[in-house]
């Protein structure tokens, strides 16, 4: 099966970007099993193709992950 993609216009897809880049952070009250509170961070950075993942979840757990979007 052959498939054919129409190639979108260039100028409406650069505004679009530049639209949404920047930095986005959710700040929240956290804690763990044994009562400890305390505030967490999550962070997307989004910066061109490259963005940066920083997650914070109950009891200490984290999720980090960085790259470049295709």
């Amino acid at each position: 099966m052959k498939t054919i993609i129409e190639l979108g216009d260039r100028e409406e897809a650069a505004a679009k970007l530049g639209a949404i880049m920047g930095e986005y952070r959710h700040s929240f009250e956290n804690g763990d099993v044994e009562g400890e509170k305390y505030r967490s961070t999550n962070v997307l950075s989004r910066f061109d193709s490259h963005y940066e993942l920083a997650l914070e979840f109950y009891n200490g757990h984290t999720c980090e992950r960085e790259g470049n979007a295709r």
